[in-house]
């Protein structure tokens, strides 16, 4: 036990509960504990007078011999509520001691009426066997007795209803004793209820003062990261800047270089061409030459050309007399060659299509997509799908039959199909 009380001293939580002059906190307690181990019932007896506690005072101050813990909190709503507690803990105290000390003045005051009816009693029986013996003064002392039993008779009923008045007032005291121990016991519950929270608050607070530290470093090493890119940053803008202008420098040292180039290239140019026109003409003066050089040969040509003339001239005036029979034909052939031309007036004018132009097949109105391609006609420029222009038509600009429309295709067949009648028709003449 003493190795317990001496480890039990320096703990700083008795600092926080015990007042310095408190019996715990000092070595008495060390060598007293011991000694209260082998107790059993410690009683504690004090003489007082009837003078003296009928002179107590109706309340009793208790703050010199409780100390309530001072738990330091922040919030000032629990403050409050330890504060109440603290003054309600108090209020029941003094309401039970104060029930305790009217407790013992009552019991005190029935003991002296008891030992007060005892002694009337006494003197009645006592001047009972008087009377007897002293029968001489028997008229004087009857009336004395007589008087004196029946104001004992009254102050004895008097008594006695007090006394049962005081034992209903004990009885009562007795339970509402009770009542304040029990109410106290639940108000001490409550206080360590309070405490623990007001300990779990303080951790709470604690490691939400640490969490916030921390919180505040991070956020203060990230403004610090910040504030390094920040410097970064303008170091590089500054870098970027100097670059810019040496680079606006060299374009334009390069655009006059480019300039001087251009110009050197245009002379250049001037002069091919000018070399160029010079080759011309003197491929024109030799061409020139030789034909001066043929001129014999040419007027030898011109003369047998005059022969073949007069000869063709002939064979002409034989061919009009033909061409008049042919007159009628050729009429019909005339029309044909203007609804030809009609026919082909709008391809004639017709333009290649941009794919990105077109949506919708021109013949058949399909809507193209991946799987549906376009294809252009090759007579009209028009973009139309697979099925549309899947008729192949020899065109004069392509050796191969080449990818056309159907209505192109059925103008192209039409065409070519009178050209093979008249060429008929020209033959059988």
């Amino acid at each position: 036990m003493r190795d317990i009380g001496a480890l039990r001293i320096p703990v700083d939580v008795f600092r926080d509960f015990y007042e310095p002059w408190a019996l715990i906190r000092h070595d008495e307690c060390i060598g007293l504990s011991g000694a209260l181990m082998a107790l059993s019932v410690l009683d504690c007896n004090l003489a007082l007078d009837q003078e003296q506690l009928e002179n107590q005072p109706v309340t009793v101050e208790l703050s010199a011999y409780v100390c309530l813990p001072n738990i330091p909190i922040d919030a000032n709503s629990e403050k409050e509520s330890d504060t109440a507690n603290a003054k309600s803990l108090e209020r029941a105290l003094d309401q039970k001691n104060y029930l305790e000390q009217r407790n013992h003045y009552l019991e005190f005051k029935l003991a002296e009426l008891k030992s007060k009816m005892n002694e009337v009693s006494l003197s009645a029986l006592s001047s009972i066997g008087l009377a007897d013996a002293a029968t001489e003064d028997a008229s004087k002392v009857t009336a004395e007795c007589i008087a004196t039993t029946e104001a004992l008779e009254k102050e004895k009923a008097q008594l006695a209803q007090l006394a049962s008045e005081k034992e209903d007032s004990i009885r009562i005291l007795r339970q509402q004793l009770a009542d304040t121990k029990k109410v106290n016991v639940d108000l001490y519950e409550k206080i360590r209820i309070v405490e623990g929270k007001c300990r779990q608050l303080e951790k709470d607070m604690v490691s939400s003062n640490k969490r916030y530290n921390h919180e505040r470093e991070q956020q203060q090493q990230i403004i610090d990261a910040l504030k390094k890119r920040e410097s970064e940053r303008e170091m590089d803008l500054e870098r970027e800047a100097s670059t810019s202008e040496m680079l606006k420098k060299e374009l334009a040292d390069k655009t006059d270089e480019y300039m001087q180039t251009l110009s050197v290239l245009e002379k250049k140019q001037e002069l091919a061409t000018a070399n160029d026109r010079l080759g011309k003409l003197q491929r024109q003066t030799s061409e020139l030459n030789e034909k001066l050089k043929q001129l014999p040969v040419i007027k030898q040509e011109l003369e047998e050309l005059a022969a073949s003339y007069k000869y063709k001239s002939e064979k002409l005036e034989e061919c009009e007399k033909a061409l008049e029979e042919l007159g009628g034909h050729l009429s019909v052939s005339k029309l044909k060659v203007v609804e030809l031309k009609e026919e082909l007036l709008p391809l004639s004018e017709a333009e290649w299509e941009k794919d990105g132009n077109v949506v919708n097949c021109k013949g058949c109105n399909l809507q193209f997509s991946m799987s549906k391609r376009k294809h252009h006609c090759r007579n009209c420029g028009s973009i139309f799908c697979n099925s549309c222009t899947d008729a192949r038509v020899k065109l004069p600009s392509n050796a191969k039959p080449v990818r056309v429309c159907l209505h192109c295709y059925n103008l192209l067949r039409s065409r070519h199909n009178s050209s093979l009648e008249e060429n008929a028709s020209l033959n059988s003449i």
